[in-house]
């Protein structure tokens, strides 16, 4: 004797859970395939993990690991309690991230040069700035946020000028603040109190007829700078090289360049210039333009790094002075140093860096 609607009610059954089971596999092909190291251009790998911590990659978080690849784009986000170490494949330097916080990869971690046959270049390609090398700038601040509300203002001096006409805008507002000097810096009065909200232009102009190109200024938001400030309250315990390079991560996070510079300017001063201190200073210095002033510190980070036989850090540092030079034109410069570069990543032989035709 037949039962058509158990068999029915079965089929059904099979059917629903069928689909349930591809509902299932589907969800965790998709779920896992967004963080298949395939197409990850890594830049970091976990170093340990204390608590628990989250990775988010193409939208979807999942659950950090020790030893776990994070790639360019990936953000880290920490709980209460949670203190992850992470180290950066472009140097195998450390960098910690504390707890409470989301923290984008690529901001403390820098993209590795990838070098071939052709010679070597930076993850990203920079477009090319009109600025060019050896004329009087603003150095300070310049495209950067800021903690201080009383900024010290600094630019390179004007041959055959013997005063300067300081302007800091505003706009709706219009001009702020202007003063005449004799020196090349002068501190903001404070008065008018600059506040966060549109940024600041600063306009100087010398008197025999040289006028800088302008640069901005932003006041961090108050929410900001106190996370900033409490960030920093918490890493007390640090030892001085670790508490620089989180300090730094956490100052260009927040894109408070100004700070970031005078970090690894007074850490050298204090006689803990590395080869890695410099070549950061000297990409600090490229973003903001100030072509003189990386190519310094571009070449300080060689002599180093040459002095302590590491060659990973020469060729690092030879790469980005290749891409400085190529950037302002100088064609020539920049080949001899990213060939220099691309022979010290081929005698390395790493696999991360090495990418052959």
């Amino acid at each position: 004797m037949r039962f058509p609607f158990l068999s029915l009610s079965i089929a059904l059954s099979l059917l629903t859970s069928s689909v349930c089971l591809f509902e299932i596999i589907s969800f965790g092909f998709k779920y896992n395939s967004a963080f298949a190291n395939e197409n990850c251009y890594s830049i970091a790998r976990v170093k340990s993990i204390e608590d628990s911590a989250w990775v988010f990659r193409n939208k979807v978080k999942m659950p950090l690991k020790e030893n776990q690849i994070l790639c360019r784009d990936d953000e880290v986000e920490l709980t209460k309690r949670a203190r992850v170490i992470v180290t950066c494949n472009v140097d195998g330097s450390d960098r910690i991230f504390l707890p409470g916080l989301r923290y984008p990869v690529i901001s403390y971690c820098s993209v590795v040069h990838r070098c071939d046959d052709g010679g070597c270049s930076l993850g990203d390609e920079d477009s090319v700035s009109e600025d060019k090398m050896s004329i009087p700038n603003i150095i300070n601040p310049r495209q950067t946020a800021l903690l201080n509300t009383m900024p010290k203002l600094i630019w390179d001096e004007v041959p055959g000028a013997t005063n300067y006409l300081i302007t800091i805008r505003r706009e709706p507002f219009g001009v702020i603040w202007e003063t005449k000097v004799k020196e090349t810096e002068v501190l903001y009065s404070g008065s008018p109190p600059l506040n966060p909200g549109p940024s600041y232009t600063i306009i100087i102009e010398s008197d025999n007829g040289y006028r800088f190109k302008s640069t901005k200024f932003s006041i961090l938001n108050e929410r900001d700078r106190d996370l900033v400030n409490n960030y920093l309250k918490s890493n007390s315990e640090l030892d001085n090289n670790s508490l620089i390079l989180t300090k730094l991560g956490l100052y260009l996070r927040y894109k408070l360049r100004a700070e970031a510079i005078e970090l690894l300017s007074k850490s050298i001063l204090q006689g803990d210039g590395s080869s890695v201190i410099f070549r950061e200073l000297g990409d600090i210095y490229w973003e903001v333009k100030l072509f003189d002033l990386a190519k310094e510190s571009y070449l300080k980070a060689i002599e180093l790094a040459k002095n302590s036989d590491d060659l990973r850090g020469e060729a690092l540092a030879s790469a980005r002075l290749g891409e400085l030079y190529k950037e302002i034109q100088d064609e020539n410069q920049g080949n001899q140093f990213l060939e220099r570069a691309r022979m010290l990543y081929h005698q390395i032989g790493d696999p991360e860096i090495i990418i052959d035709n």
